[in-house]
């Protein structure tokens, strides 16, 4: 499994890839992460669709992408899975799996990945799991995070595809982030910066994913336009 490092709260703001937009005179500026504009443009162009299921991070990353315009012809849909068993009731996660790992599991991960796709329809799931704080979670640090894309079969290029687990259906991939040093960080602002870099490292992996994608059928002559 791959895994990244935490960016230091002083430095995210300086290590995301953002820009602005003006909007309303109450608001001055929206930032909108470059990376996740750049990964909807692609997936809108190969006519492909995507779902989120997430526990720590709770909408964010749902928020995230649906700021970037012309996320709606992209992004299916999404569910908030913060209870252990609702992981199994909306996203498929398996029950035995849940009794004998827990909620913090990169198989948990990959299977939120694949249920919500299945669930919401989509060609493409994420899912994320972890502990945000302010205290450890049966036994695993806080810190401890782990995020999981799943691409249908259909879906998947014809190419060899590197990804972590292949199956008939699918193939799936796995990253964990790893705790980094938070300084003087406050539980309160720590919290927020686990789950503000588990947004970014989803948006990271399907970046990585987007390029297995293959175009659907109807997209292909518009992709080779742009």
């Amino acid at each position: 499994m791959g895994s990244w490092r935490w960016r230091s709260w002083s430095r995210w703001s300086r290590a995301c890839n953002i820009w602005s937009i003006p909007v309303a005179k109450t608001s001055s500026v929206v930032l909108i992460d470059a990376n996740a504009s750049a990964l909807i443009k692609k997936l809108s162009h190969k006519g492909r669709t995507l779902a989120v299921a997430e526990s720590l991070t709770a909408g964010m990353v749902c928020a995230h992408l649906a700021s970037v315009p012309g996320a709606s012809a992209v992004l299916s849909g999404g569910v908030v899975v913060y209870a252990t068993d609702l992981k199994h009731t909306l996203a498929g996660v398996d029950e035995e799996l849940l009794r004998q790992r827990g909620p913090v599991d990169p198989e948990v991960a990959r299977q939120l990945a694949r249920g919500v796709a299945h669930t919401c329809g989509a060609d493409v799931g994420v899912g994320l799991t972890g502990v945000a704080g302010p205290d450890p979670q049966d036994g695993h640090p806080v810190g401890e995070v782990y995020v999981a894309a799943w691409v249908s079969a259909q879906a998947l290029a014809k190419t060899r595809v590197p990804a972590d687990i292949r199956e008939p259906a699918g193939s799936s991939w796995v990253r964990t982030l790893t705790r980094g040093p938070w300084g003087p960080l406050e539980p309160a602002a720590r919290r927020q910066a686990i789950r503000s870099a588990a947004v970014d490292a989803a948006v990271d992996l399907l970046v990585e994913v987007e390029p297995h994608i293959a175009v659907t059928a109807g997209n292909k002559s518009q992709a080779l336009l742009r």
